[in-house]
């Protein structure tokens, strides 16, 4: 399971990078899980990316609760880039809210 999201998170930030110079001096924000797991994130991916880019990460935590989430989207002030959530999650989200 860990392994499984460190590449999603690898993945997504390396996609990420790709994204131009105009983003590139704001910071990607990413949202996790925090404590134990989201320092070891940082040392293994986050500021990999932030020195490979040159573009800085921001981190957030959070609880794993979807309704945050969907809070900023239906607000239309969507402040997160990133987010890691685990499996059960993003199931019910996409259950919640299918794609067109």
């Amino acid at each position: 399971m860990f392994r499984q999201r460190m590449f999603l998170a690898a993945t997504t930030l390396a996609c990420g990078s790709a994204a131009g110079a105009a983003i590139a001096t704001e910071p990607l924000s990413v949202m996790s899980f925090g404590g134990a797991y989201q320092e070891a994130q940082r040392k293994a991916v986050f500021s990999a990316y932030a020195e490979e880019t040159g573009r800085p990460v921001s981190e957030q935590e959070y609880d794993g609760e979807i309704a945050k989430i969907k809070a900023m989207i239906d607000s239309g002030n969507t402040t997160i880039d990133v987010v890691d959530v685990d499996a059960p999650t993003l199931l019910q989200a996409c259950d919640d809210e299918p794609l067109p």
